[in-house]
């Protein structure tokens, strides 16, 4: 099946679900994500975790989605929402950890598999995709495949990496998510740190840590803009430090457990 170019009607493009009434919270301060309805949808971008580089479309780490499934549970966008995830396994195993509360109370729900938010090929085994069968088989109905060509990897704006395919496929989605129809209140993106970085118009000078989530809005002049510019909201910001400390705590615990355990001869490393 051919890509679903992005002026297709949305209503074909993600299944809109409605939040679990217990994680859709009120959002107290700092963390307020209100904004004017002309500038509807919120965009939550997420980083997908870390991975093998060595190893083909690899399943990627989940250890820390505990803790990124509270941060999402207490900043839980509002209303309805459009769950999006690249097509990459590391991706799509991030996205089912943090949403396996929206899929088990949403049984219709669908991840949807957007190509073009794949990352960027460096030559790297894990930037290369899998077939859309072998994706299907392996999620089953968890997933909606129907952007995605079979070898949908090999499609040349993906494959080839230039700064020109780059940007345009980041500028794609962009106005791919901006169209949403008027009823979406927000959608979320897992993607990947170097794309991320054309998607946000940062270039390579801002990195995303592993599982990290910003949120944006799209710019008042946008709205017809073929560009679709995103801005970071700026309660984003309060996240982004919530989310650092929060991680680097858990990481402080489990090294300090590690070191405990190691010292009471718990724990052993063998070197070959």
């Amino acid at each position: 099946m051919p890509f679903i170019p992005v002026d297709t009607e949305w209503i074909q493009a993600g299944m809109p679900v409605r939040m679990p009434a217990a994680l859709a919270l009120t959002l107290p301060s700092p963390f307020g994500l209100s904004q004017p309805p002309r500038r509807k949808p919120l965009v939550f971008l997420i980083r997908d975790g870390d991975h093998d580089w060595t190893t083909h479309d690899p399943d990627g780490s989940v250890r820390e989605i505990d803790i990124m499934s509270w941060l999402f549970a207490y900043v839980k966008p509002q209303g309805r929402i459009m769950l999006f995830s690249s097509p990459l396994r590391r991706a799509i195993n991030t996205s089912l950890g943090l949403f396996s509360a929206v899929f088990k109370t949403n049984p219709d729900a669908r991840l949807r598999l957007l190509p073009y938010a794949c990352e960027i090929v460096t030559g790297a085994a894990a930037d290369v995709g899998s077939p859309r069968k072998v994706l299907e088989q392996q999620y089953g109905n968890k997933v909606n495949a129907e952007s995605l060509g079979e070898e949908w990897f090999k499609e040349e704006r993906i494959a080839k990496a230039t700064l020109q395919n780059s940007f345009w496929r980041a500028r794609e989605v962009r106005r791919f998510l901006r169209d949403a129809p008027p009823e979406i209140d927000a959608v979320v993106l897992v993607s990947h740190g170097a794309f991320l970085k054309y998607l946000t118009d940062n270039g390579p000078s801002t990195d995303w840590e592993a599982h990290e989530l910003r949120v944006y809005t799209f710019r008042d002049t946008e709205s017809a803009s073929q560009e679709a510019h995103l801005e970071e909201h700026p309660g984003s910001y309060s996240i982004r430090k919530t989310v650092f400390e929060r991680l680097a705590a858990h990481r402080r615990w489990a090294t300090e457990e590690a070191i405990q355990r190691l010292q009471a001869g718990q724990l052993r490393f063998q070197f070959q």
